[in-house]
C-alpha cells in the first residue's frame, strides 16, 4: 500500500432533485483515496460519487494534491477542526485507505437557482 492519499476536489451536482440536503443544487467536496496513480484515483473517486447519487462535474482548479496518510489527523485539525468529530479518526482513515475506499471531506453546498 502507498503511504500517500490523493486529494481531488470536485464540483458535484445531485443526480436527482433533492439529492443534496437543504435545497442545495451543488457542492464542493474533497475526496481522498490511496491509489497507485492519478488515473486510478480519479476513477475511484468518480465511481464513489456516482454511487452516492452525485455527478462529478469538474475537478476544482484542475489540481490534484497528495497527503501522507499518517498526517490525516493533522490535516483535519488544520483544515476542518469544527468537523473533526464527523470525519474518520486517524485509525479509521488509515483502514479505509488500506481497503481502497474513498473518504469525503465536508461538503460546501450552494444553491444557484
Amino acid at each position: 500500500m502507498t503511504d500517500e492519499a490523493f486529494i481531488i476536489a470536485y464540483l458535484v451536482r445531485p443526480q436527482e432533485p433533492g439529492g443534496l440536503p437543504d435545497g442545495m443544487t451543488g457542492a464542493y467536496v474533497k475526496c481522498f483515496t490511496a491509489s497507485p496513480d492519478i488515473e486510478t484515483a480519479i476513477r475511484a473517486t468518480c465511481a464513489a460519487l456516482l454511487e452516492n447519487g452525485l455527478n462529478p462535474v469538474e475537478v476544482v482548479d484542475d489540481k490534484v494534491y497528495q497527503l501522507k496518510i499518517a498526517d490525516w489527523g493533522l490535516y483535519v485539525s488544520g483544515e476542518w477542526p469544527e468537523y473533526a468529530s464527523h470525519l474518520p479518526t486517524q485509525e479509521e482513515f488509515e483502514q479505509k485507505m488500506a481497503e481502497g475506499k474513498v473518504v469525503y471531506g465536508p461538503f460546501a453546498g450552494f444553491n444557484d437557482e
